[in-house]
């Protein structure tokens, strides 16, 4: 259903409710071909192979992390969304009265987030119609997903949800962003937006939050998820926390944010008399980007995930996802503290792993090297930046075929060249396809690169969103009276790296080698994920490394997935130990001895059998991890004597407080707070500073540009 569904969405690019050009199709599953949602061999071994581990909770695989390592765009997001759909049922068949979270799936960006919550909301929908239809077996409950973000991109509590739809329906979303991220109806693809086009508003808006309310639905009455029965989507952090979602979708560095809100255990079950059971299912997508500081940061908070997770009895099952990855084993243990299994396992021969095999026949992906000689980098980007864009405008081919290479995509390692870029279209470029144009086609008009797009962190949520949706439209699609047009070029930093899956981009242009393989194979395999797609890298011959790059070019193309770098976590070392250690164990206080409430941190009590309980729970996690790297036992009691004095350290300040104080809170408003933000300024040595994301790990340093306004000032 979800497969099939997802094609009727792709193919509406821009469908408003009663839209003639776009009808509402209702489909009958029943009556659909095998071939319209046909599963791959691999994704139906990998789900087999951890069904056992997911319906028995004693069964020894629930230690393992079952990592699905395929290159990228081979159906990875499928394999797991079939286990996540097995695990809702297969709980709600056991108790149909369970309506809490049953799936946490995790993301690292909020690119790949934005793209893959869509993927997974259709499955949810999917789901929900079954509930509907199935309701003495799956209970009454709705089937849900919600999304769990920065609360930048989202609202975090209800008023705030309900002043950004007020700002929104009154000035439009050509005024105002739009922070609910669902801009389309997962199901049928009805814009949930008010869009005003040539004068005229079309459309309605999808959402609803008020005093009493607070809903997204499909503005077409004929989707099963219209006004009356609303999708099954949630997205302010306050509602999320109020009715946990079946799957809660997130972002890694969000899950610090468990200390700052007692409200955080319903999402495990742990709030009082709640007999749902714990998530028990987690599932990590794109692992090798966990690593550096992010990654050390997420393994040391992991503690708190696990252990929340096992707290009714019941570990959970770890399941992972990448095509890039190095020494997994390793990462795995500090990440998870278990064993890892990687699926599909190595074959006889390289190129045959039984599961996957190398197509020799059709290119998927052509790799061309450029280097200048007796040139700059900059002339020789004007230039072929202005071939790529205006020769594919001069064949003379079908408009369904040229639209599938109209959209130079270039991949740049820093904003500044990205930013230089920029300013060399609008100039350079554009100058140069006008000369060219006129010399070879002088009755043609040339092409006018008007529609440039980013994808980097300078750009918020919502402009995200809707490049996301322009990038799926193409020559064949452009309305002039919608004013909608395909994008000319999308210029994008490492964010397009992972998550973007637009069938229709094929053409690309990356300037210099990037420092890492891995960011190298996922960033150029944006491209050609449906047709044949080419890639030209451009290197730079004042840098030793691109030269080399370039006369190994044949030799590193055709093997470069053993060209992987090894990622590093260091999960408990002294540097993550001073930013996260004191997160993780006021967060197990709090939700797992039970002082939950803002006021109850003034019950802390150091000696309290409970307290100590998790301290050792600390322990015999480093023990553990630290003893499956085979350190030495004297390395091992060292470690967990220094994490002992550092727990120890926090215990004290606690109390401390308390004594100071005696009116202590976890986190108030002018008031005695026993937690503060990282870098909060004001902070003395009674100060525990806890961080709100994993991301930014390091204080950040202001400047103040002060300009004089008369010369004989300055």
């Amino acid at each position: 259903m979800q497969r099939v569904q997802s094609k009727v969405v792709e193919k509406y690019k821009e469908r408003y409710p009663d839209d003639e050009n776009y009808p509402f199709v209702k489909i009958n599953f029943k009556d659909e071909s095998y071939e319209s949602g046909v599963w791959r061999a691999f994704q139906i071994a990998y789900i087999l192979m951890c069904l056992e581990s997911i319906v028995d909770s004693n069964c020894s695989d629930r230690d393992i992390v079952d990592l699905i390592w395929v290159p990228t765009g081979g159906g990875k997001t499928e394999a797991y969304l079939g286990l996540t759909a097995f695990t809702i049922f297969l709980r709600r068949i056991e108790n149909n009265k369970d309506n809490g979270t049953a799936v946490i799936m995790r993301y690292t960006l909020r690119l790949l987030a934005t793209q893959q919550f869509t993927r997974a909301s259709i499955l949810i929908c999917a789901c929900e119609l079954i509930r509907r239809e199935n309701e003495k077996l799956l209970g009454k409950d709705k089937i849900t997903i919600g999304l769990w973000i920065g609360g930048s991109q989202t609202p975090n509590t209800k008023n705030q949800a309900i002043q950004k739809y007020n700002e929104l329906s009154n000035g439009y979303s050509g005024y105002k962003e739009n922070v609910f991220q669902v801009l389309k109806c997962p199901w049928c693809g009805a814009k949930l937006e008010k869009i005003k086009v040539n004068g005229k508003y079309l459309g309605s808006w999808g959402y609803n939050f008020t005093a009493k309310n607070h809903n997204i639905f499909c503005t077409d009455k004929k989707c099963p998820f219209g006004r009356r029965n609303n999708l099954p989507i949630e997205v302010v952090d306050e509602f999320i926390y109020e009715n946990p979602p079946t799957l809660l979708f997130g972002t890694v560095d969000k899950f610090a944010m468990i200390t700052w809100k007692g409200e955080a255990r319903n999402l495990f079950a742990l709030d009082p008399g709640n007999n749902n059971k714990s998530p028990e299912l987690i599932i990590q997508d794109e692992l090798h980007l966990i690593s550096g500081p992010l990654g050390s940061m997420v393994g040391e908070y992991e503690t708190v995930v696990d252990l929340l997770c096992s707290e009714k009895g019941i570990k959970p099952k770890i399941i992972a996802s990448t095509a890039t990855i190095k020494r997994a084993k390793e990462q795995c243990n500090q990440l998870y503290v278990r064993e890892v299994k990687q699926f599909p396992p190595s074959g006889l021969k390289e190129e045959d792993s039984f599961f996957t095999k190398e197509d020799k026949e059709n290119a998927g992906r052509i790799y061309v090297g450029i280097m200048p000689s007796g040139k700059t980098l900059t002339t020789v980007q004007v230039r072929l930046m202005s071939a790529l864009t205006n020769r594919i405008n001069m064949l003379d081919i079908k408009d369904e075929i040229k639209s599938e290479y109209w959209t130079l995509v270039g991949y740049f390692n820093t904003l500044k060249e990205l930013g230089m870029t920029r300013s060399l279209i609008n100039s350079d470029i554009q100058q140069n396809i006008d000369i060219v144009t006129r010399r070879l086609l002088s009755k043609k008009y040339p092409r006018k690169l008007y529609n440039i797009a980013e994808l980097t962190s300078r750009r918020n949520s919502n402009d995200i969103n809707n490049t996301l949706k322009n990038l799926e439209i193409g020559i064949e699609d452009k309305d002039k009276e919608k004013g909608i047009y395909p994008i000319d070029v999308l210029l994008s930093s490492n964010m397009i790296s992972v998550g973007v899956d637009i069938s229709r981009l094929n053409l690309m242009m990356v300037l210099q080698q990037p420092k890492l393989t891995s960011e190298y194979i996922q960033a150029t395999s944006r491209v050609g994920r449906k047709n044949p797609g080419i890639i030209f890298t451009l290197y730079n011959p004042s840098r030793s490394r691109d030269r080399s790059h370039y006369e190994n070019f044949y030799d590193y193309h055709q093997s470069f997935y053993k060209y992987v770098e090894p990622t590093s976590v260091t999960s408990f070392s002294e540097a993550a130990r001073d930013r996260m250690l004191q997160s993780v164990f006021i967060a197990l206080v709090r939700h797992i001895v039970g002082l939950n409430d803002n006021k109850s941190v003034i019950d802390f009590d150091s000696s309290d059998v409970n307290v100590n309980k998790q301290i050792d729970n600390i322990l015999d996690r480093v023990r553990d991890m630290l003893s499956r790297e085979k350190e030495s036992n004297e390395k091992i009691e060292k470690e967990i004597e220094d994490i002992k004095i550092y727990l120890r350290k926090i215990e004290d300040i606690w109390e401390t407080k308390i004594e100071e104080y005696g009116d202590l809170y976890y986190d108030a408003k002018e008031k005695p707070s026993l937690i503060k933000t990282f870098n909060n300024k004001n902070h003395n040595d009674l100060d525990i500073n806890v961080l709100t994301s994993m991301r930014n790990v390091d204080c950040q340093a202001k400047v103040d540009i002060i300009t004089f306004e008369e010369e004989e000032n300055d």
